[in-house]
């Protein structure tokens, strides 16, 4: 594994447990072996993010359905499955928007400045990166898989060895 890519690894683990272990109440693994792609293919529900400085790209959570389904219940602390999409949808959103900013803090220090766009989400097949895909990243939360896609651009290895005060 190249510097880059390690960097960018551990920071995304840490962005994880920083954020879907506070929200969710959930412990974060990694898995030993890889998840079967199949289930990040359809029936999912996903909230994309467009990071927009310090570098160009956008940062994606996938998850099955049932999986979203179970971690909203966490963040909002009820269960059953009785909660409806839209309140999972929103909580998949909050998510994302949670972990992008931990991280580019993670990544480019805590006094960087960033820019993010507006959660956008669906249900489905999720879409496609408008920029080059960077890595893939997959998490089991309290037992629910989860797959993060970070793509981007103009994020060279100077960028990330730098100290930023």
């Amino acid at each position: 594994m190249d510097k880059q890519l390690e960097r960018i690894s551990a920071a995304m683990l840490s962005a994880v447990q920083k954020s879907l272990e506070r929200m969710a109440f959930e412990e974060v693994e990694t898995p030993e072996k890889a998840f079967d792609q199949a289930i990040f293919q359809q029936n999912v529900l996903w909230a994309s993010i467009e990071i927009r400085e310090p570098f160009k790209g956008n940062l994606m959570l996938i998850a099955p359905e049932k999986s979203a389904l179970r971690l909203s219940e966490s963040v909002y602390g009820m269960g059953g499955g009785e909660l409806p999409k839209e309140k999972v949808t929103d909580a998949v959103a909050e998510m994302a928007n949670t972990l992008v900013g931990w991280f580019i803090r993670e990544l480019f220090g805590d006094r960087t400045h960033f820019r993010i766009g507006i959660p956008t989400t669906g249900a489905g097949e999720p879409p496609g990166c408008d920029y080059q895909t960077l890595s893939a990243h997959y998490y089991r939360v309290g037992g629910c898989e989860i797959k993060i896609v970070l793509c981007g651009e103009g994020f060279e290895e100077k960028s990330i060895d730098c100290e930023i005060d």
